[in-house]
């Protein structure tokens, strides 16, 4: 079974078309097993409330808000507990210069030995360059 970790940055272009909605989709449909922190799903809702207050005027209200919130619970995303990840994540922060919030997204894909997924470049960046760097992949990249 092969395992891949997906973050907020990702999910979000599943739910709301952008330019990298083709390229998360492929990683959606690559077969893998997807997993995260149960922390994602206040994330992408987060991440949708900030997207419908943005671009109210162009007819994303709250209302495809909450029907994206409504698909995205139907996405099947094993989730592990943050409480179960927060010690290790809190040392990967360190290590790698990001938040405890992303961290958790790091040590997900380090405790299933697979590949977190992402559209943030700054995380990207940041974990590419350490030891952890075979545990992220870019949302662009060629899925497994």
């Amino acid at each position: 079974m092969t395992w891949l970790a997906v973050d907020t940055s990702v999910a979000v272009k599943w739910l709301i078309p952008d330019r990298d909605t083709e390229a998360a989709l492929r990683w959606y449909r690559s077969g893998a097993v997807l997993c995260a922190p149960d922390l994602i799903h206040a994330e992408v809702g987060n991440a949708l409330w900030k997207l419908a207050k943005l671009r109210s005027r162009q007819g994303m209200g709250m209302e495809a808000a909450r029907r994206a919130m409504r698909a995205f619970a139907e996405v099947p995303i094993r989730v592990t507990l943050s409480r179960d990840l927060v010690r290790q994540a809190l040392d990967v922060a360190a290590l790698v210069g990001i938040t405890v919030y992303d961290a958790l997204y790091v040590v997900t894909a380090i405790t299933r030995d697979c590949r977190l997924v992402t559209a943030d470049r700054r995380l990207h960046e940041a974990v590419g360059r350490t030891g952890l760097s075979r545990y992220i992949a870019w949302v662009g990249d060629i899925p497994l």
